[in-house]
């Protein structure tokens, strides 16, 4: 250089200015005003006409200088080609020197260019000239560094970090400890650190570096704020944003003296700034500085430069970071132009370019694009890089995440595994990266259901970043609230709530209070409350979180979004209903605008809609919503994936609703055939599956396939969660529901306890789950005729959700109806009607109320009002149920069929018997439509057999008792017996015993009591109804003491578990009545009614026609002892009662005739009690075939007034019509049909009819004498 500078000082004075004002404009950065100095030094040469060796050597620094200038500009082919023109000369000359600064030129080009194999190629010839030419050592340092910056490029931390300490190492034996480019070398070792992870290291080497220039260096000098600034970058990745400003801003105020405003180190400076304010999530600070920045790389680069692309990129991630994509993908769309046409197709800082667009298409929800972009980086970054190199871990990392979404996740897991590898191997085991790996990989188990890989990972990650950045890094943070998602899942919300608030306070202290990730803590807060069923505190860590979001990020960012639907969920379980679908709505337009129609974000709003739909009873609307969802999640994920397995739940969760049990079974089964193709095999939405399918099987009375299904789901369950877990409560729930269903009140009891064991360890006393589960356990114990009991838990449960919910919740209202139906159990009308009035109330003030539920409760009332025997209200009430679930339900609905088999009960109850079977066949029909062999199905026939057993028609009423009790045997289980076989036993037994085939009926009651005695044990109201029912047949056949000790047995129980006004005492005393008044004991017979009568005067209205039965049995009584008077007053009080209730032609009233008729009869009012007579047989002529045994009643009672009025004839013609009738429904040796021979050979006892009398009256004593023995 010595001599260039001596040929400098012999040539013309203009030129060598032109030059100095060349050197110092590109030292400043305006490198268009150097490029202009250095042209005009050109030309003024090309003017001299004397071409010495000189002059050579000046023009060939002017061409290295003008290729420097294009360097730094990007303009490759340019700097290439002044470089060589530079070289040329050194070639002419045999000048080294010159040829050495042109080789290494040519390393920097193609370093700049990635191409760092051919860059290590130029540095090593240059080194080995070096060697040869026995350099100055500083030279051989500088080399080294150029070297080191190669493997730094390409990742090579090692390899890069033993360059520079090379250098360092030959600087330090030549050069002053305090010399800057001692001080260069510091730096660039605190840059490795840096990327190494090793944060103190790097600190310290930036602080020896800038210890070194502010002691030798102005203190505004250029190199300082260098120091500043890779100090400011370490800060940075610690976490430490406002001491990572402080720093850059230093850095800037020194660049502004030395540059100006217009210099390209301080639009880098204020790219770092914004990237700050941007991880702060100020994008209204960071968002301006990116375009400051841009700014000046324009109008010093022009607008083909590296650094003006790497300004759109930051534009793009602040854009990206908004929500606003398609800006993103623009801003990142002009840098790929701009670094493909500087650098060709096969440049890492393209490569970039791809995987930044890929991130914007993944936050779009495009997954298939993002892949495609992130597979063009890959495979570049691949051709440039070694194959472990960081970057490419990183593009492995995002196709994991790609994968994790689409639900590939054993694919997720392998990349995820595959970039843990690639970073250790390069990076060692203590890097963020690797515990960003682990990180990755735990978050894959989560999203796989296996919580305790998750945990381990996140526990590992959580490690190694506490190790690296100290335990107040916002990475730290994360974990920490990575961990505390999965005590969520598995319910231990104290240890997640402790996990959230150490997470908060991190992120409090490192990022502020205004920062989307500090939201992000409060929403997961907000969750974790949620599921405790602390709703206000929930709402409350929402609405801060919200508040944050909204101040941030605008109110039109995905994030609000995320939250409203927080907010929804909350206000859905609270039942605000009206409330959950304006959140969801104001999510969905949110979505809409920022995502278009077709983002999964989308798709999880109107899965969220549907669900409260579904909750609403709404189905029509839920199966829309969630059509919607399953069509975009279709279209993003494909057929495989498991929210496309949580959608076909969610819609088979409403086909069962709407009694389409086969569309849901098909669902639920879709889900568990997805095993082999995407789901594990434990899966927990597999499980779900096979509990819902449960649940279907159980509605279904399919037992054993039910609890085939539960057992699978617990057993998957379990090991995904633990024994403890409430999704494992859920399961036992269900058992219990089912056991319940099957009788087995001990066993669903033993599940419902277990359940109760582990709600109460994970959830705390008040939570509505508990609460559900109270109400569960007092059905049973309903069932069981423990009313005390079931009265605890219903109240138990109404505490818990009136403290946790209000008045105005749905699940309130189902306590009420609960505690409605008990007190209808325990024949406590009047408070039962108040019960399911409160509950209805709650029910039609929730806004977008449950219809189902509405109806649930009109026809809880139809039930009550039927007990208290006011039909006409109870039917209005079954009607009002009817229309509400024909609004949301087609016809073809089990709690349809239901209703008909009510409105049919009321009609029988009424005497109106073609109604009552026009309603029961209806309710058959649907039955059979739904699932045939289904318990429902059985319970339609019963019911069309106790009509016919009412009108007389034996046959078929046997007939439908066997159909119901043969589809009843095939679905439900034998072992252990149930009470719907137990019906149906009994209701045959009762048919036979109107036939007289009295052992057949004392045969299948006993049966009955059997099963009931196996399912209840010996103290339960349907046990007691037992006794009864086999004490009837002990009646008939006149052994009486048997009656008695029955009946007595009944009473017994039914004074054990009812207070002493229950009516179903009234049964007991009234059958005792009746074989004291058999027996002829009226006094007793009278004290058994009167107590019978007590109780229904205290329990029912005065016009029930329980009571008119009392009052008829007591007159009977009077009548027998021949007080007519007190006889005609009971009867006709039962009389008039019937009158003022029932319609004129039901069969009570046909009673009340009859009774009456019977007392004019025995005080030989014939005319009197002919008038009742044939009032009772009109009656019952038009509602009964003539040979039921009630028409038989009456023409025995009509013929025998004829005969006490000696009218022959007729009587004759009424003891025929008699003979027929019985002998068409009687066998011949009943003993009812020989008390008829006994009249009608009393009848034939007239002169020339001696031989058909003498038959008739060995006919009756054959009969008697079999009867009686």
């Amino acid at each position: 250089m010595a001599n260039l500078e001596v040929s400098i000082t012999h040539l013309p004075q203009p030129i060598l200015i032109l030059f100095t004002k060349g050197k110092e404009s590109r030292k400043s950065g305006n490198l268009k005003e150097a490029m202009s100095y250095y042209t005009q030094v050109l030309d003024r040469i090309q003017a001299i006409s004397e071409n010495t060796v000189n002059l050579d050597r000046f023009r060939s620094e002017v061409y290295l200088d003008i290729s420097a200038i294009y360097w730094q500009q990007c303009k490759w082919k340019k700097a290439e080609e002044f470089n060589e023109n530079a070289l040329k000369i050194a070639e002419k000359l045999g000048e080294k020197k010159i040829f050495v600064k042109c080789l290494g030129r040519k390393g920097d080009i193609k370093r700049q260019q990635s191409d760092y194999d051919g860059a290590l190629v130029n540095y090593t010839k240059l080194l080995k000239i070096y060697l040869s030419l026995e350099k100055k050592d500083t030279d051989i340092a500088n080399l080294y560094q150029d070297i080191g910056h190669v493997h730094f490029a390409q990742g090579r931390l090692n390899e890069a970090l033993t360059q520079y300490e090379k250098s360092l190492k030959i600087q330090s034996s030549v050069l002053d400890h305090n010399h800057p480019d001692i001080a260069r070398s510091y730096n660039y070792i605190g840059v490795v650190y840096c990327d190494q992870g090793k944060y103190e290291k790097a600190i310290d080497m930036h602080d020896k570096s800038l210890k070194i220039r502010l002691s030798v260096l102005d203190q505004n000098h250029i190199d300082v704020a260098e120091s500043y600034n890779n100090k400011g970058n370490v800060y940075f990745k610690l976490g430490k944003y406002d001491d990572a400003l402080s720093i850059y801003e230093k850095g800037l105020k020194i660049q502004l003296k030395v540059f100006g405003d217009n210099h390209f180190d301080v639009a880098t400076s204020y790219s770092n700034i914004g990237i700050v304010y941007a991880a702060q999530s100020n994008l209204e600070k960071a968002i301006p500085l990116y375009k400051k920045s841009l700014e000046i790389r324009l109008s010093v680069f022009g607008d083909s430069h590296a650094d003006v692309a790497t300004s759109y990129n930051h534009l793009g991630n602040a854009y990206s970071q908004q929500a606003k994509y398609k800006d993103a993908i623009d801003m990142y769309k002009k840098s790929l132009k701009i670094r493909l046409k500087i650098f060709g197709p096969n440049h890492l800082s393209v490569a970039n370019c791809y995987n930044y667009i890929g991130n914007a298409y993944y936050f779009q929800g495009e997954y298939e694009e993002a892949l495609s972009m992130y597979h063009k980086s890959r495979k570049i970054k691949l051709l440039v890089l070694d194959h472990n190199h960081p970057e490419v871990a990183d593009l492995y990392d995002n196709i994991g995440r790609i994968y994790r979404e689409q639900g590939e996740l054993e694919e997720s897991i392998l990349t995820h595994k595959k970039c843990l590898k690639m970073r250790l191997s390069v990076l060692g085991s203590n890097h963020p990266d690797i515990g960003k790996s682990y990180n990755n990989i735990g978050s894959v188990y989560f999203c796989q259901g296996k919580y305790d890989e998750a945990i381990s990972n996140f526990k590992e990650s959580l490690k190694i970043l506490l190790s690296v950045l100290g335990d107040s890094h916002h990475l730290v943070g994360n974990l920490y609230n990575n961990i505390g998602n999965v005590y969520d899942k598995q319910a231990k919300y104290e240890e997640a709530i402790s996990m959230y608030k150490k997470s908060l306070k991190i992120r409090l202290s490192t990022l502020g209070f205004k920062h989307p990730i500090v939201a992000g803590s409060y929403g997961n807060l907000g969750n974790c409350y949620s599921q405790q069923g602390r709703h206000e505190d929930a709402i409350s860590m929402y609405q801060k979180s919200l508040d944050i979001q909204s101040h941030i990020l605008g109110s039109s960012h995905p994030g609000v979004a995320k939250l409203y639907v927080n907010l929804g969920n909350v206000y859905s379980s609270l039942g605000k209903y009206k409330e959950a679908l304006s959140m969801y709505n104001d999510s969905l337009k949110i979505q809409l605008s920022v995502l278009g129609h077709n983002h999964p974000g989308v798709a999880t709003l109107h899965n969220c809609l549907g669900t409260v739909y579904s909750k609403q009873g709404n189905h029509e609307e839920a199966l829309s919503a969630y059509n919607k969802s399953l069509k975009i999640r279709l279209s993003a994920f494909g057929h495989n994936h498991p929210d496309i397995a949580a959608l076909y739940i969610n819609i088979g969760n409403v086909y069962r609703n709407q009694g389409k049990r086969e569309e849901a079974i098909c669902m639920y089964k879709k889900v568990i055939e997805m095993q082999s193709s995407v789901l594990d095999q434990n899966n927990l939405l597999t499980a779900e599956a096979l509990t819902n399918l449960g649940i279907v099987y159980t509605d279904q009375g399919n037992h054993s396939e039910a609890a085939c299904a539960f057992e699978k789901s617990l057993t998957i369950t379990q090991s995904a969660l633990g024994h403890y877990h409430p999704d494992v409560a859920i399961i036992y729930d269900n058992f219990g529901t089912l056991y319940g269903c099957e009788g087995k009140y001990i066993d669903a009891l033993s599940m419902y306890e277990k359940s109760e064991e582990i709600k109460l360890s994970s959830l705390g006393r008040d939570h509505p789950d508990l609460a559900k589960l109270y109400n569960n356990m007092g059905v049973v114990y309903r069932d069981q005729g423990s009313y005390e009991e079931a009265f605890s838990k219903f109240n138990e449960s109404r505490k818990i959700q009136l403290a946790v919910f209000g008045n105005n919740h749905p699940d309130v209202a189902t306590s009420y109806s609960n505690l409605g139906t008990l007190f209808n159990y325990q024949a406590k009308y009047k408070k039962a009607i108040s019960m399911h009035k409160k509950s209805l109330e709650i029910n039609l003030s929730i806004s977008n109320h449950d219809i189902s539920q509405i109806a649930a409760s009109y026809s809880a009332l139809g039930n009550d009002y039927s007990k208290l025997a006011n039909y006409h209200e109870a039917l209005s009430m079954y009607k009002k149920s009817l229309q509400k679930l024909l609004s949301v339900f087609n016809h073809n609905h089990p709690s349809v069929a239901k209703l008909y088999l009510d409105m049919g009960t009321v009609y029988s109850n009424q005497g109106k018997y073609d109604e009552a079977l026009a309603m029961f066949q209806k309710s058959l029909k649907l039955s059979l439509a739904l699932d045939y062999n289904h318990s429902s199905i059985g319970s339609s026939y019963g019911q069309l057999g106790k009509v016919y057993h009412q009108q007389g028609k034996y046959e078929e009423a046997i007939t439908m008792h066997k159909k119901s009790l043969e589809i009843e045997s095939s679905v439900l289980d034998h072992n252990h017996g149930n009470t719907d076989i137990a019906a149906s036993f009994g209701n045959l037994g009762s048919v036979y015993l109107q036939l007289g085939n009295y052992e057949k009926a004392l045969s299948l009651y006993e049966r009955s009591l059997s099963i009931h005695l196996s399912v209840f044990g010996c103290n339960h109201p349907d046990v007691a109804k037992s006794y009864i029912n086999i004490g009837n047949v002990y009646k008939l056949q006149i052994k009486y003491a048997k009656a008695i000790d029955m009946y007595e047995k009944s009473l017994k129980i039914q004074s054990s578990v009812f207070e002493m006004d229950h009516p179903d005492l009234v049964l007991s005393y009234s059958n005792l009545g009746s074989v004291y008044h058999n027996q002829g004991e009226q006094d007793k017979a009278i004290c058994m009614y009167q107590k019978s009568l007590k109780i229904q005067l205290a329990v029912l209205d005065h016009n029930h026609p329980d009571i008119a039965k009392s009052y008829d049995c007591i007159g009977n009584s009077y009548r027998i002892q021949g007080k007519y008077d007190d006889a005609l007053s009971s009867c006709e009080k039962s009389y008039r009662i019937r009158l003022s209730v029932l319609d004129h032609s039901h069969p009570d009233l046909a009673t009340s005739y009859y009774s009456l008729g019977m007392v004019y009869d025995d005080q030989g009012k014939y005319e009197e009690a002919l008038k009742k007579f044939n009032k009772s047989l009109q009656i019952r002529l038009s509602i009964l075939k003539e040979d039921h045994p009630d028409i038989a009643i009456l023409y025995y009672s009509i013929g025998k007034v004829y005969e006490n009025q000696c009218k022959h004839k007729d009587a004759h013609a009424m003891y025929e019509k008699l003979f027929q009738n019985m002998l068409s429904v009687l066998d011949q040796n009943n003993f009812d049909v020989a008390k008829l021979y006994h009249a009608i050979v009393k009848m034939h006892d007239d002169p020339g009819k001696h031989e058909k009398a003498l038959a008739m009256y060995k006919k009756w004593r054959v009969i008697k004498s079999l009867d009686l023995s």
